[in-house]
């Protein structure tokens, strides 16, 4: 629903090996980190990116580059929840309820209206 992107580059760390382990030890405070040998990255989001209305995902890759730097890119994703989709929708049918609400006074005023000078005209 909503995601974003972000990317880094860093120095060799002196090899794969190392550098993964580097990265991982300092993406710990998004979650838990683990990269595979390939670079690709499976984060477990902390719980701090969680509540009752909003699940967050995350993944990202660590890939070498020509002149002996790494990108690393870390993308996530946030979307309701269950409980978050269900208010979501609840909260759009009770705007369009009150919406709806709104419309029978201006509807009476038009009749009411319309009476009135129909009634007024008879006078003459």
């Amino acid at each position: 629903m909503f995601n974003g992107e972000e990317s880094v580059r860093i120095a060799d760390r002196g090899g794969d090996e190392k550098t993964f382990e580097f990265v991982e030890e300092n993406l710990s405070s998004i979650g838990r980190v683990r990269i595979s040998d390939r670079g690709r990255m499976r984060i477990e989001p902390r719980g701090t990116f969680e509540n009752a209305l909003t699940q967050t995902t995350m993944y990202g890759d660590v890939r070498r580059k020509k002149n002996g730097e790494y990108e690393v890119i870390v993308s996530y994703n946030c979307t309701f929840t269950t409980l978050g989709w269900v208010l979501f929708v609840l909260g759009i049918l009770i705007f369009l309820v009150g919406t709806l609400v709104i419309l029978a006074p201006i509807t009476q005023k038009t009749e009411v209206g319309r009476r009135v000078s129909r009634t007024l005209q008879d006078l003459e």
